[in-house]
């Protein structure tokens, strides 16, 4: 993925583009915080699993939100014009990515149960779609007008679909993937821990997921669109009130629901990649004090530095830790879950420091030399 993302802080003739922090930093933290996160409670905590069916928990809201962000940042890539070819190649190498990474998870590489679909195949799609649109829809206000009038389609969709199931609610026997992806995609190439795949990564989910990432292709347009910073805060969190209305008057007819990424919580998950977005604007790109001027630049590089390579880092990490814990030696997770370093300290969070800093230090060498993965 070319490395377009800078905003033009004056529209006189000849001022210096400058590169945007506020989205890498973003980014960043939600690496850093997802690392800290998975490597000290996983695979314990309760909240860092999925839940059996309805509810949603914190584990549901770390892939929507780098959707979010990673929306935003397609808004820059695609600010100038769309190449078919880079798009190509970026969804081609995005989805074979994605089957790599589901057959390493699970150790099958039989392709007649391979699972087709996964985050990686969901975000493939999503960038494709994301660039067709790019082809028709131009102007702030249009992308603002198919977020919200793509959030009433697909929440009238839902709503008309779950009103003929039995509760008026999502269930195993009745929801949106069932009806829909199973008469797409043998049950044998769906994902393995939902009932008959419903779980999030067929066309219905995809739907949501779409939604998810216009909010951010959409907060991304308010940052390319900006002459006056204090205009563009004021944007940023009237679009963050904005989905946060609407999901919030979603959630009134479909509950908020991650297994088939229903529209309430596409739009009320994504106000948690705004939110990291507007705080990460505040800090780092719009004008304050000499003294947080001369230092912030050196307080956001770390942060920057993961975000500029958040895909290959929140892969990379679930799928280390996922043979750390599951399909490597067991007597690991029993080490660190029981265990006391010399009596003092705690084995389960030297082993999480030491998880967090390898992948920061991955990233810092990566961020020194230039070098970063997109697809």
């Amino acid at each position: 993925m070319k490395d377009v993302r800078t905003i033009r802080v004056s529209p006189k003739a000849g001022a210096r583009p400058r590169r945007i922090v506020s989205l890498d930093w973003a980014r960043g933290l939600l690496i850093l915080a997802n690392l800290a996160m998975i490597a000290y409670l996983y695979p314990s905590w309760e909240q860092l699993k999925h839940p059996q069916w309805l509810g949603v928990t914190a584990f549901d809201l770390i892939f929507p939100t780098f959707v979010t962000l990673s929306g935003c940042g397609l808004a820059f890539a695609y600010a100038r014009r769309v190449d078919p070819w880079t798009t190509a190649r970026r969804v081609v190498v995005l989805f074979g990515a994605g089957l790599l990474y589901n057959a390493a998870l699970t150790g099958n590489l039989d392709p007649t149960s391979l699972r087709f679909l996964g985050p990686l195949q969901v975000y493939a799609v999503l960038v494709l779609v994301v660039a067709l649109l790019h082809l028709v829809v131009h102007r702030l206000r249009t992308w603002v007008a198919v977020t919200i009038g793509w959030a009433a389609v697909w929440t009238a969709a839902s709503w008309a679909f779950y009103r003929q199931c039995p509760t008026g609610v999502p269930t195993r026997s009745c929801n949106l993937s069932a009806a829909v992806d199973l008469r797409l995609f043998p049950a044998d190439h769906l994902y393995r821990q939902g009932a008959l795949g419903h779980d999030p990564e067929g066309l219905a989910a995809m739907a949501g997921a779409l939604l998810t990432m216009l909010v951010g292709v959409t907060a991304g347009k308010v940052l390319l669109a900006r002459n006056d910073t204090k205009v563009t805060a004021g944007r940023l969190v009237a679009w963050l009130v904005a989905v946060a209305l609407v999901g919030s008057l979603a959630a009134q007819v479909v509950v908020p629901f991650k297994r088939v990424w229903s529209p309430s919580f596409a739009m009320l998950a994504a106000t948690v990649g705004l939110t990291l977005l507007i705080v990460g604007y505040l800090l780092h790109d719009r004008p304050t004090s000499q003294w947080w001027q001369r230092h912030r630049e050196r307080s956001a590089e770390p942060f920057v530095a993961m975000g500029r390579n958040a895909l290959v880092l929140y892969f990379g990490a679930h799928l280390v830790l996922r043979q750390l814990y599951v399909l490597g030696d067991p007597t690991l997770a029993v080490w660190a879950r029981d265990s006391n370093l010399l009596g003092v300290i705690d084995a389960r969070l030297f082993v999480a420091v030491l998880f967090v800093a390898a992948f920061v230090t991955l990233a810092w060498g990566l961020h020194r030399r230039r070098i970063y993965i997109h697809a």
